[in-house]
């Protein structure tokens, strides 16, 4: 009955947010992370992003530095995201952050929290926005979960 309720679910959480895209999109992204020293880690990406008709554009990179303050629960970070736009003209993006982490683990379910306060400068334009963005995030392991495909 439980793998019943679960799968239930997450066929709900995938149909729901099905609904929020717009079209097919293509890209490739590629992930440096590692561990500076005891509580530092590190973690650098950069992201392609393809229209439909495989030009690209977006190239987005970002660099950021963590620390664990609590092992296990907490955890801070700063970064830098940079944002190249080629549309007509091209638009770039610079924007530094700070987020502080909160997880939880419950079970199997696993809760993050995240609060990031961001500033962006877009080129070409004066001043800075401000935005204070909060993120709720429930991940589950389904290789513990028991789920097998029929066969």
């Amino acid at each position: 009955m439980r793998r019943i309720i679960i799968g239930c679910l997450l066929s709900v959480l995938v149909i729901s947010s099905s609904f929020a895209l717009e079209g097919v999109g293509y890209g490739l992204r590629t992930t440096v992370t590692g561990k500076i020293y005891k509580n530092f880690s590190f973690f650098f990406e950069e992201d392609v992003r393809f229209r439909n008709d495989m030009y690209a554009e977006w190239f987005i990179t970002t660099g950021e530095i963590n620390y664990q303050i609590l092992p296990k629960y907490l955890r801070g970070g700063a970064g830098y995201i940079s944002f190249i736009q080629y549309e007509g003209d091209h638009i770039i993006r610079h924007r530094f952050y700070l987020n502080l982490i909160g997880s939880y683990t419950l079970g199997n379910f696993k809760f993050d929290l995240r609060e990031r306060y961001q500033g962006t400068h877009t080129k070409g334009k004066s001043g800075l926005s401000h935005a204070l963005r909060s993120r709720l995030k429930i991940s589950y392991p389904i290789g513990k979960s028991g789920f097998a495909p029929d066969g």
